[in-house]
């Protein structure tokens, strides 16, 4: 039997454990947010150092792996003369899968839905609806189930898509879609540079 001081001890160290448990969620969401703002700082200095669209462009896919963790992003540029998005950079893509992309036609429905749109197509699970699979046919082969595609815009005006993979169904939270999106202006500038 559990005497009242007994209780009172353990209702002291139960508040103290949650205050411990609290104070390290919100250390680790503190580190986590001060990894992406480095991030986003190390991109706008390449952007703004660099000319040189691959680099700022490879640099950008590589950080968006590490940043948002997913297994695998893509940036593609608007070709104005063919009226296609090109794939300019890939990270973790194979070789197929990028063979497959190099011109995305410009049309809701496909694609490259979120360019035509000028809005982000967000996937948690493309298993959840057989309609999505429009979106990623070789999303099977590939072996991933959540995507995002984020319109590059400038002055209300797509350039580009940023893609990012996952291979697990993926919740995005809104902190993620505006670092995402964040990513996509860099692009952004960098392809109007």
């Amino acid at each position: 039997a559990y005497s009242e001081r007994d209780v009172e001890t353990l209702q002291i160290v139960g508040k103290q454990a949650a205050a411990a448990i609290e104070n390290a969620y919100l250390y680790t969401e503190m580190r986590r947010r001060a990894s992406e703002l480095a991030s986003l700082a190390e991109i706008s200095a390449t952007v703004s150092e660099s000319l040189e669209l691959d680099h700022v462009l490879q640099t950008i896919a590589s950080a968006v792996l590490e940043v948002v963790g997913c297994q695998m992003s893509a940036i593609f540029v608007l070709d104005e003369a063919q009226q296609v998005l090109r794939l300019a950079m890939t990270q973790g893509l194979s070789e197929e899968y990028a063979a497959q992309s190099q011109a995305l036609t410009l049309e809701r429905g496909g694609r490259a839905h979120a360019f035509a749109t000028g809005e982000p197509l967000i996937v948690s699970d493309l298993e959840t609806d057989e309609n999505l699979l429009v979106f990623a046919p070789i999303s099977v082969q590939e072996g991933f189930r959540a995507f995002a595609d984020i319109p590059l815009k400038r002055a209300d005006r797509a350039v580009g898509m940023l893609s990012v993979v996952f291979v697990e169904p993926h919740r995005f939270s809104d902190v993620e879609v505006e670092l995402l999106t964040a990513f996509a202006d860099q692009a952004a500038i960098a392809i109007e540079n």
